[in-house]
């Protein structure tokens, strides 16, 4: 079994104030788990690295197919709450990318 691996491992992403909750915006992070089997153990699964923050509370992270034939999920970013600038006006998320082995593997 081995890691994920990232093509990119940071991008910046600007979601305007005015986005509904709901909306999702791709990024520029790619990910592969070189094992590439059929099964769970080859999947990616991106999260938010503190789920206890406030950034857990207004976004979700996931993974959509980049590339069937070499297992590539692109990192998506879904808004759950409205943003108010107002209250904050950055966020940054840590995310973590991992495998579905038991237990997973993590990317550096």
């Amino acid at each position: 079994d081995n890691k994920p691996e990232c093509v990119s491992t940071s991008t910046q992403l600007t979601i305007p104030e005015t986005d509904v909750p709901g909306t999702e915006h791709a990024t520029s992070v790619i990910c592969s788990d070189v094992d590439r089997t059929n099964d769970t153990t080859g999947m990616i699964y991106y999260e938010i690295g503190s789920s206890a923050s406030l950034a857990a509370t207004i976004f979700e992270v996931f993974g959509t197919p980049h590339s069937p034939v070499n297992n590539l999920r692109r990192l998506n970013v879904r808004l759950l709450a409205p943003l108010d600038y107002e209250n904050t006006t950055q966020y940054v998320l840590h995310i973590r990318v991992h495998d579905g082995g038991t237990p997973p593997l993590y990317s550096n």
